[in-house]
């Protein structure tokens, strides 16, 4: 009688059976690093091992050992062989490729200050250096005054 049949167990009536499931081999996906990806998933982040939907959301964190990796780049630390093209949003490239300048979110500023003014309540500081306040999740520009 067969008591598992995702592993292909069988045994005798009352004999012992594994309660693990087992995975089809035909729905085993793309080795990504340490891991193996899910049916319909993709590898994002080989180092890390991080599968994601086609298209999904995925960070460029480097998992590596600790001599496997490169400058530290804001909230990131690039790969061996790459540089910091944009210290502000973490971004990594390789040398000579393109960066984009754009000023990613900076810290929290303390809350009730925003350029030397309080917000009023019920909104946040979106941008200290000009001390604009907007509701929360609001747009905000994103230049530096003086």
């Amino acid at each position: 009688m067969c008591c598992n049949e995702s592993c292909g167990v069988c045994t005798e009536p009352g004999g012992f059976c594994i309660q693990q499931v087992c995975e089809d081999p035909d729905d085993v996906g793309v080795t990504c690093g340490p891991s193996v990806c899910g049916a319909g998933e993709v590898c994002c982040n080989e180092s890390c091992g991080i599968c994601t939907e086609p298209g999904g959301f995925c960070t460029q964190q480097f998992c590596g050992e600790p001599d496997d990796v490169g400058p530290s780049c804001g909230p990131t630390v690039c790969a061996v062989g790459e540089t910091c093209c944009n210290d502000s949003c973490g971004i990594c490239t390789k040398p000579g490729d393109g960066c984009t300048k754009q000023l990613c979110n900076e810290p929290e500023p303390e809350p009730g200050n925003c350029g030397g003014e309080s917000c009023p309540e019920g909104t946040v500081c979106c941008n200290d250096s000009c001390g604009i306040c907007t509701p929360p999740g609001g747009s905000c520009i994103q230049q530096v005054c003086e």
